[in-house]
């Protein structure tokens, strides 16, 4: 037995060990008796009679099926079988002479519960079930067959007597006989181990057994030539197409509007300096629409350069700040902030002293995100950018229901979603996030980003295609590889709709261009600004910390003199590029180190081909309640 029919004989087997700890027991059957009549369309009218014996005082008996199995078929010529899903519908229950209500339980079962719950009844009943099994299309190429469970595996009680009768309004082939495999036993047999005494005809196959033992079953498989069935019952795939065609459109809409749609056009100019009245941190900001940590302790140095505050070396990574004078009333309120959380009760402060303050940095960040509103808006979502919410929507729903068990099985949507809606759904707003600093970086940068993604993508979709696309389905995996192929070039696109406003794309223009500076600008060029301003060097130093450039900018003045500045006070004396150098890595590191430190909250926590008995439909089991 290979190991995955190992799997489903273990699971069988505890499922019915459930079953019997379930029931109440304290009866037996002295006979079950299975007819039914199987229409040309394989459609099965059932009538089961069960004889009951209680032997303690029980409600009734109850009666479960299974409506879900699955078969092993060989296709295409493949030499490995491949797993075929169905689904069947079980309808027109009806109970003689006896109350009964049905349920459709978490494991794939009809329930019949019969009986009474004000009434209790004892000795011997006869209980005769009716209902209708009606299996869909096999989506079998080369054949049809029979594959039906008699009696289930999951009687948990012994069967004194046995019998059934199986009338086929069309004809079998006339070797039938020679064709049928009866598989009885326990779930998962391949052998018939009940001594059956039968009859089979191309219109009848009955038989009769005494003493079925508990979780005994009985299975009957006949592959039949194609088209022996006809008018089978097929699944409705009109909203899997409606679904598929909406998608199509989507797709064919955002097309047409990335055509049409350009984001505006940057023109970079070179500057030497940044625009006046605004800080680093909103050059942070401005550069990639989003508030950073590094934006947050640029402010220091800058703050420090302005004359508001001084800064010490104090030990090892640590900074003392003084305060100088008070912020204007006007100042904003976010630097407003960033004072008070300096110096809220004192003018000198340690910053290692300051301990956690999450609530406070965040409250900065938050103020300094909220300025740029009316006028200083930085960007804005135009409106075609729902469309690949809307797509999201319905190409998970067209894989969803890219089903051959029901257009809307549950597992298949919750499939979807999870390795194509979900996944989809985080690239999109990832990329959206990051379109607004796409002007920042490199193509090589955007190539990586690209090919992670892609790579991410790819195995959920292989994942998705090789193991939960069932033989049959209106979308090949091929077709399936191709949504996803389209969806995620498409998703690539999204920032062309998160559009700059003038304010930012003009400030971008002259941002880049001061960035380009910092990063290449001639040693001659420096040396003429560094004499025509003292401060220079160290005006430059917060912008530079906001674009990741300070230990380049340190570089560039290698060779030029830069006075020390009256705001730092260094651990031991410097002069020339050795201060500035020492400067730039002890100040970028204790400042980013401390802001960091500051805005950590240590007090969250993550928390932690063939068939075999008990196959095919029918089948299931019951007992007493």
């Amino acid at each position: 037995m290979n190991p995955m029919r190992r799997l489903i004989l273990l699971m069988a087997v505890l499922a019915g060990c459930l079953t019997a700890w379930a029931d109440r027991g304290g009866f037996h059957y002295t006979d079950i008796m299975v007819e039914a009549v199987v229409h040309e369309n394989n459609v099965w009218e059932v009538k089961e009679v069960l004889t009951v014996d209680f032997t303690e005082s029980r409600h009734g008996i109850y009666r479960y099926i299974p409506w879900k199995f699955w078969l092993n078929h060989r296709v295409d010529g493949s030499e490995e079988p491949v797993r075929f899903n169905y689904i069947s519908d079980i309808e027109n229950v009806t109970v003689d002479h006896y109350a009964f209500n049905t349920e459709t339980d978490d494991n794939g079962n009809l329930v019949i519960r019969i009986g009474d719950a004000d009434r209790e009844v004892t000795g011997l009943h006869t209980y005769v079930i009716h209902y209708t099994y009606t299996y869909h299309n096999d989506r079998r190429p080369n054949g049809d067959y029979l594959f039906h469970t008699i009696l289930g595996t999951d009687f948990a009680e012994p069967i004194d007597h046995f019998s059934f009768r199986v009338q086929f309004d069309k004809p079998l082939p006339n070797d039938i006989a020679d064709r049928l495999k009866v598989y009885s036993g326990e779930f998962g047999n391949e052998q018939n181990v009940i001594d059956l005494q039968m009859q089979v005809t191309p219109t009848v196959i009955e038989g009769q057994t005494d003493h079925v033992p508990p979780y005994h079953g009985l299975t009957l498989y006949a592959p039949l030539p194609e088209g022996y069935y006809t008018g089978v019952l097929s699944c409705n795939y009109l909203w899997h197409y409606l679904f598929l065609g909406i998608t199509v459109f989507l797709i064919l809409a955002i097309v047409v509007c990335l055509l049409l749609n350009r984001r505006p056009h940057v023109t970079k100019s070179i500057e030497f300096y940044p625009p006046e009245d605004i800080s680093s941190a909103e050059v942070g900001t401005i550069i990639d629409s989003s508030v950073d940590i590094i934006d947050i302790a640029s402010l220091i140095p800058w703050l420090a350069g302005k004359g508001y505050l001084k800064i010490k070396e104090v030990g090892k990574d640590d900074l003392q700040l003084t305060k100088v004078k008070d912020l204007p009333l006007q100042a904003p309120k976010y630097q407003r902030l960033m004072m008070q959380l300096f110096f809220k009760n004192t003018d000198v402060v340690l910053m290692k002293s300051l301990g956690e303050q999450p609530s406070a940095v965040s409250n900065i960040i938050k103020t300094l995100d909220g300025s740029f509103k009316g006028e200083r808006k930085l960007s804005t979502l135009r409106w075609p950018a729902m469309f690949y919410l809307l797509l999201c929507i319905f190409a998970t729903l067209t894989l969803g229901t890219n089903s051959v068990e029901a257009t809307f099985y549950a597992p298949s949507i919750f499939l979807a979603v999870a390795f194509f809606g979900i996944p989809y759904a985080l690239c999109l707003f990832f990329r959206l996030f990051r379109s607004n600093s796409d002007l920042l970086r490199g193509m090589l940068s955007r190539l990586i980003g690209i090919v992670v993604t892609a790579v991410i993508m790819a195995a959920f979709c292989a994942t998705f295609c090789c193991f939960f696309i069932p033989y049959g389905a209106p979308m090949s995996a091929a077709m399936v590889a191709v949504m996803f192929a389209v969806c995620f070039l498409l998703g690539e696109f999204i920032g062309q709709f998160n559009v700059d406003t003038p304010y930012r794309t003009e400030m971008m223009g002259r941002l880049l261009g001061f960035k380009e500076f910092i990063e290449t600008a001639e040693h001659g060029r420096l040396q003429g600004l560094q004499a025509d301003d003292p401060h220079y060097f160290y005006t430059i130093l917060p912008y530079a910390m906001v674009f990741g450039l300070s230990k380049k900018w340190s570089n560039l003045f290698k060779d030029i003199d830069v006075e020390k500045p009256d705001w730092y006070d260094a651990r031991t004396p410097l002069l020339g590029y050795a201060l500035t150098n020492h400067m730039v890595n002890s100040l970028c590191s204790s400042v980013s180190h401390a802001i960091t430190t500051i805005s950590h909250d240590s007090s969250s926590h993550g928390h932690g081909g063939g068939g075999f008995s008990g196959g095919g439909g029918g089948g299931g089991g019951g007992g007493s309640w």
